[in-house]
C-alpha cells in the first residue's frame, strides 16, 4: 500500500492520530522506530533546524523538496509536509 493510501486509511478511523514533527533523516528515522504511524514535516521544522530561528522565509522550495528526498529515501511511514505558502 503507498504511503498516501496509508494516510487516508488512518484519517478514516475515529482514533486520534499523533504526528509529530521532524526535520531530517535521524529524526524521521526515530519517530518511525518509536512506532508513530506517520510525521510531519514544516519550513518551520527546517528553519528552527536549521538556523535557530522562526520561519521567515528562510526556508527555500529547493530545501523543503532536498529534505522530503532524504526523509521518503529514510523511512517508510506516511509524511504530511506543509509547503508554507506554496513559494
Amino acid at each position: 500500500m503507498n504511503h498516501r493510501a496509508r494516510l487516508q486509511r488512518q484519517l478514516q478511523t475515529d482514533r486520534v492520530l499523533p504526528v509529530p514533527g521532524v526535520y531530517d533523516g535521524l529524526s524521521a528515522l526515530l519517530v518511525e522506530q518509536a512506532g508513530f504511524d506517520c510525521a510531519f514535516l514544516s519550513g518551520a521544522c527546517l528553519a528552527f533546524a536549521r538556523f535557530g530561528r522562526p520561519d521567515m522565509g528562510l526556508v527555500c522550495a529547493a530545501e523543503l523538496r532536498e529534505t522530503v528526498a532524504v526523509l521518503r529515501d529514510r523511512v517508510s511511514i506516511p509524511l504530511i509536509v506543509d509547503m508554507d505558502t506554496g513559494f
